[in-house]
């Protein structure tokens, strides 16, 4: 008998919707940690807000799982909420994507992304998941918008570990490439052909006084960086690539060979675009960091910045 096809595969149009799940479970001074299914109060009210989702007529759902809770110290796995969780998510008739990265990472994990042993941690906790839920649970998405972590964890220095410009990018973008191939390995050696992948990254674009000398390399280097982890985990970074430069402390020859021998491939790539923030503008004369301490005025380009986020 041949298998159904799945809901990317069928023809239809699905409707889904997501729950959003930032964590960032560390702080320094002057901030706070952010969970944001604490600040929701979805922990509590998980199957009110499933059946709200499937209620409006959703098929599918993106949801995260927050890692840091589930791995409270090295070694230790608590599944307690996660199990009533999935329960009441599949109960409510929808289909889960199972968000596995979104943001954060344990309290215990000393650097967090830039930790030489993140990748076997990410791909660990990958591999229990699928071990105990992929009979039911078959739809991943690996790491959420790769390039806001490394921005913000890498380039800005906002979430940790803190690093900061085009160094520290390509340190987080690198690493969080391993991790992201390891953990797409280790969900489909778990749960094997019926393991799909959902790749989600954020939509930047920029427009304005980007092909001036002043801006030229800059705008270069941002605009290329916005796919750099997906270009690593699909094994299209080589000799030619724009930002290999920027990569040579990251990644050697030798990793870049493994990036092409082990690339994992999107079943559904996913853009999240936003209209008022993913468009930024250059003006002659004028220089800014980006980010939020000091940010490049923001261009509301509507459908027409989204056609150019997704015409890759």
């Amino acid at each position: 008998m041949t298998a159904a096809p799945r809901w990317f595969e069928d023809g239809r149009l699905h409707f889904a919707l997501g729950i959003e799940d930032t964590f960032v479970p560390q702080s320094r001074d002057g901030e706070r940690a952010i969970d944001e299914y604490e600040l929701t109060e979805h922990y509590e009210q998980y199957a009110d807000d499933f059946a709200l989702a499937a209620g409006s007529g959703a098929e599918l759902l993106r949801w995260g799982v927050p890692w840091y809770r589930i791995a409270p110290e090295r070694g230790r796995w608590d599944w307690s909420w996660t199990d009533r969780a999935v329960n009441a998510l599949l109960d409510a008739g929808l289909t889960p994507i199972i968000d596995l990265l979104h943001y954060g990472t344990p309290l215990w994990l000393e650097g967090e992304f830039a930790n030489r042993d993140y990748p076997h941690h990410a791909a660990e906790f990958a591999e229990r998941f699928a071990a105990r839920y992929g009979d039911r649970v078959t739809d991943y998405t690996p790491v959420n918008e790769p390039v806001i972590h490394a921005l913000f964890s890498g380039e800005y220095g906002y979430w940790p570990p803190y690093l900061h410009g085009p160094a520290g990018f390509a340190t987080i973008a690198a690493n969080l490439a391993r991790g992201f191939v390891r953990t797409q390995q280790a969900i489909a050696a778990s749960i094997g052909a019926r393991a799909a992948f959902v790749h989600v990254d954020a939509a930047m674009g920029f427009v304005g006084d980007e092909t001036a000398p002043e801006h030229l390399e800059e705008a270069s280097r941002l605009r290329h960086q916005v796919h750099l982890v997906e270009d690593l985990v699909t094994g299209r970074v080589d000799d030619r690539h724009p930002l290999r430069r920027h990569l040579t402390a990251a990644v050697d020859d030798d990793e870049l060979s493994w990036f092409h021998e082990n690339a994992v491939q999107p079943d559904v790539m996913g853009v999240n675009y936003y209209p008022r923030h993913s468009t930024e503008l250059f003006e002659p004369g004028v220089r800014h960091a980006g980010g939020f301490t000091d940010p490049r005025p923001a261009v509301d380009r509507g459908t027409e910045g989204l056609r150019d986020a997704v015409d890759l």
